[in-house]
């Protein structure tokens, strides 16, 4: 991974310690750091994130490729249904059933 060329702008993939992937982006770079737009900081040299973290819960960023890109957004979109799907003030029963056909299909 190399994260020496990276500058503000640029996108990264934030790895959570839980596991969940996100697309950031960079906002400034020093010597040392990358500072992200939501303020986190990373390491340049090895994408771990500053600050307090336990030695078995690492986050971290890294380079992503065009098929990461695509299958973050993808699982992203799917989330996002998934959650608003469980508030009934945002479904109707008619919806609901279309889902329901839909998902049983395949």
């Amino acid at each position: 991974m190399n994260l020496e060329n990276i500058k503000p702008g640029d996108e990264v993939i934030c790895i959570s310690y839980y596991g969940t992937r996100s697309i950031e982006k960079v906002d400034r770079v020093t010597k040392t750091q990358i500072i992200l737009t939501n303020n986190q900081k990373f390491r340049k040299n090895d994408g771990i994130r500053i600050g307090r973290q336990r030695s078995f819960y690492i986050s971290r960023i890294t380079i992503p490729t065009k098929d990461e890109k695509k299958e973050i957004q993808r699982d992203n979109v799917i989330r996002k249904a998934l959650v608003l799907m469980h508030d009934k003030e945002k479904i109707s029963y008619d919806q609901a059933i279309k889902i329901i056909e839909i998902l049983e299909k395949e």
